[in-house]
């Protein structure tokens, strides 16, 4: 790993993981070809005059639709059916060469000439590089050139994705436990260098694309979908999208989830140096090339090379990379080329895209095992400014999947595609069955997910979750618990989850049943109507974030008591309506009744002044919850969803409403809450995680259901919660929450000699918080527990840190002090250094 002092070399068990890990993610898409076509060409493309290899080039057989693309080393292979003469070698910036191809196993050597002229008069200001006066002219156009400026366009567009484990050995192949799925290998091929390559997935879709300005929407209408292996159309295409996405005119691009600057940013002196190299003529129009690379080799950035139109002042072609030496982790090799196209009224679009990633486990080993990744996307058939059917740019979701989709025959593929397959990823389709069809693979796969998920698919119905099978609390003891919920083979349209649960000190039983009705399936989710009832132990103000009561590590690294838990039983029936993407509201209707447990009571001043206990405390509440998030987008995969960081807020709210006599209920009050999610990126400086968070309750109530806020009680960092606060210990009936944290992304250490090669990433925290109880509220109708007190209307709750993140690339260590508050610490602590794992590129 980078920064420690010895050498790595992956053990067999670990490759073996790696393996099984990357092959089950992939879901099974694997070949068990057998054979290899009978005519194979392979090769190297060079510049001519330096011998560095020609990345992207294009090698076809001439004649014909059968081709291919070197990779980022220039090495290239090339099959066939049938043999043919000459291969057509091509590359912007390079003149074309038809060479005759060969069959006898020896590798092709071409070299290509780069074409040049001499670069014509620039007016410049003295002193200022050449490449600005160029690079401010693709400014000012490149409104003009995106599209994004018109009120209508529409394109079609084909995608492809393949992914590949490369590098692998001969002991890999002899393993134990791979031995009864071993013909994955007999379809094992090899580069020019010799590295083992195994295809392990594809996938295609075509689809239309329809945007309209005004108002604003962006519909995605995949008509056909492709895949080895997986039968969810939008799970790939989200895939596709993450992470490979570039928009070279947009100042910053998101990659990987990091900022990386455009070399077509503005501020030109702070994050690129700039090189006017050369002139070309290309297609009869000069061309501008400009190389391009970071002005801090550490920083997240590109280095590669601009072919810019002299006369339109447009992108017509990029190819870059990952900086060699920035700061990301798992990615050996990253480029990018994109091919930009002239339509007749001087307009340049994207018509073509090609990614190569390579990602392994240690980024600077050459030879370990890595997994391939590519790409390629092209546009085809652009109308500007037309509009289509109104009813096109309406629904909810962005990307529509039709009818029949992932049914489409070979005739309709080949119809479509607008680039044929090679033999090699037609293999991939014909043979996937085999590999799903192995009882072993079927064994491994499923422990995976048992693993990751926590349940185990038995036919119809997940049995689950072992992560609770069995835990313990000082109010239960020792605790056994079992559950079960539906899948989508049972139904597409329903969602079931029924549990039962015992403690083996307060010996009582425990349990819960829930039943989500999606009337337009779980795919599309437009609305739902779900019904809920469980009788369970809860802790009251722990966050989201937190291990559940019942999960089987929480009494193992709690730093505090777990002695206040109650009791709950707990009835809810809702209905959710999705309005449009991001746009979520929910009306439900909810009974609780809620017993302390263990040696915790709810205590009270009777009329004659003595303590009573209450045995419960019920309330019925009718709630209202909304979430907006501009232009979010969802994974749905079975009923679960995952949502992706967007860049722009994310807004909640809350508003509940208590009636007194209800069901037996004691109290009538009032509640609401707003809270603001937003990662905000910063250009170079990383970003800023905060969440604003504010609410307040009207009525008297008892002090559980105020704002007892979220506390932490566990060794390992929570995001979600103040860490140095412990359960119980504030509480509030109007509040006001600000958390920030200040994620440098190394920029300061990226500039320490010898700290740098540490590739560690700096962090600030500051977490504040304004509280009130109103005095009514205090002491009724129950009398606050031990250490629960509020908050002083003028002092805020204060805690600040900083950390340190990407310690050997999965760990992150964070070092908090509370600033106020600090009298009568009893289970809570002035300062602590809190790890948690980090797995982040």
């Amino acid at each position: 790993m980078t920064g420690m002092t010895f050498s790595i070399k992956c053990s067999l068990p670990i490759r073996l993981l790696f393996v099984l890990k990357v092959v089950v993610w992939l879901l099974a898409g694997l070949p068990a070809a057998r054979g290899q076509l009978p005519y194979r060409v392979t090769g190297r493309v060079v510049n001519e005059k330096t011998g560095e290899p020609v990345p992207f080039a294009n090698i076809v057989f001439k004649g014909t639709l059968v081709g291919t693309m070197s990779d980022t080393a220039g090495y290239f292979k090339l099959e066939a059916r049938k043999p043919h003469d000459s291969l057509k070698i091509s590359a912007v910036g390079y003149k074309a060469r038809i060479v005759a191809a060969r069959y006898d196993g020896q590798p092709l050597y071409v070299t290509l000439v780069p074409v040049t002229v001499e670069i014509g008069p620039v007016v410049i200001k003295p002193g200022e590089n050449p490449a600005f006066r160029i690079l401010r002219k693709v400014h000012e156009r490149k409104e003009f050139h995106r599209l994004e400026g018109l009120d209508f366009y529409q394109y079609e567009v084909y995608n492809k994705m393949e992914f590949d484990i490369h590098d692998f050995n001969k002991k890999l192949t002899r393993s134990f436990l791979l031995k009864p799925i071993d013909f994955i290998f007999e379809n094992v091929d090899t580069t020019q260098e010799g590295k083992a390559i195994l295809p392990v997935f594809i996938s295609e879709t075509i689809s239309d694309f329809y945007y309209r300005r005004e108002p604003r929407s962006e519909r995605e209408y995949i008509r056909g979908s492709k895949f080895s292996g997986v039968q969810n159309p939008k799970l790939v295409q989200v895939l596709s999208d993450m992470g490979f996405k570039v928009d070279i005119y947009k100042d910053f691009n998101v990659i990987f989830n990091k900022n990386f600057p455009s070399p077509l940013n503005p501020a030109l002196n702070l994050y690129y140096r700039y090189y006017l190299d050369d002139s070309l003529h290309i297609d009869g129009r000069l061309t501008y090339l400009i190389n391009f690379k970071p002005r801090n080799e550490r920083d997240i950035g590109f280095e590669g090379t601009l072919l810019i139109d002299a006369e339109d002042f447009a992108v017509k072609d990029v190819d870059m990379r990952f900086a060699e030496k920035s700061n990301i982790n798992y990615v050996r090799a990253f480029r990018i080329k994109q091919i930009f196209e002239r339509l007749p009224e001087g307009r340049w679009f994207l018509s073509r895209t090609a990614i190569i990633a390579d990602l392994t486990i240690l980024e600077k080993e050459k030879n370990l095992m890595g997994v391939l990744a590519r790409k390629t996307t092209s546009y085809r058939k652009v109308k500007l400014n037309e509009p289509a059917d109104p009813s096109v740019y309406t629904g909810v979701d962005n990307i529509i999947v039709t009818e029949g989709a992932d049914q489409r025959d070979e005739n309709f593929w080949r119809s479509v595609r607008h680039e044929a397959l090679v033999k090699r990823e037609e293999n991939i389709y014909k043979m996937v069955d085999s590999l799903n069809k192995n009882k072993y693979f079927k064994f491994l796969k499923e422990a995976v997910r048992i693993i990751g998920s926590g349940y185990a698919r038995v036919g119809k119905f997940d049995i689950g979750n072992i992560h609770t099978f069995v835990s313990w609390n000082p109010s239960e003891g020792w605790r056994a618990k079992l559950g079960a919920r539906t899948n989508r083979f049972l139904s597409k349209y329903v969602e079931g989850n029924i549990w039962g649960a015992y403690g083996f000190t307060d010996r009582t039983v425990k349990y819960g049943a829930e039943l989500i009705y999606y009337p337009l399936s779980m795919f599309r989710r437009r609305h739902n109507v779900g019904v809920s009832y469980k009788y369970d132990m809860e802790q009251i103000g722990l966050s989201n974030n937190a291990l559940s009561v019942d999960h089987f590590m929480t009494a193992l690294f709690r730093t505090g008591p777990f002695d206040r838990l109650t009791l709950t039983r707990e009835g809810m029936l809702w209905y959710e309506h999705n309005w449009f993407a991001g746009f979520v509201t929910r009306l439900s209707i909810i009974y609780r009744d809620v017993a302390p447990r263990g040696t915790f009571r709810f205590l009270t001043l009777n009329a004659s002044g003595d303590l009573a206990e209450f045995p419960s405390l019920q309330n019925a509440e009718i709630r209202f919850n909304l979430r907006f998030a501009f232009r979010e987008r969802i994974l749905s995969s079975d009923f679960r969803r995952r949502v992706f960081i967007n860049k722009y807020p994310v807004v909640a709210g809350e508003v509940g409403k208590g009636f007194a006599g209800v069901l037996g209920s004691d109290f009538d009050f009032l509640r609401a809450k707003l809270q603001i999610n937003h990662r905000l990126r910063v250009s170079k400086l990383g970003y800023i995680d905060y969440m604003l968070e504010g609410g307040r309750t009207w009525g008297r109530v008892p002090y559980y259901m105020m704002e007892i806020h979220l506390a932490n009680q566990n060794i390992v960092n929570d995001e979600a919660a103040f860490n140095l606060m412990r359960f119980y210990e504030f509480v509030s009936d109007r509040y006001f929450a600000f958390y920030m944290e200040n994620h440098f992304e190394g920029f300061f250490f990226n500039r320490i000699p010898g700290i740098k090669k540490l590739k560690l990433r700096e962090f600030l925290i500051n977490k504040i918080l304004f509280g009130y109880l109103d005095p009514m509220n205090r002491n009724y109708p129950l009398i606050f527990p031990n250490g629960l007190k509020n908050l002083d209307a003028r002092i805020p709750y204060w805690e600040t840190g900083f950390g340190l993140e990407n310690i050997f690339k999965v760990l992150r260590v964070d070092v908090l002090w509370r600033v106020t508050y600090r009298e009568n610490m009893k289970f809570a602590h002035a300062w602590a250094i809190k790890p948690s794992l980090y797995l982040r590129f």
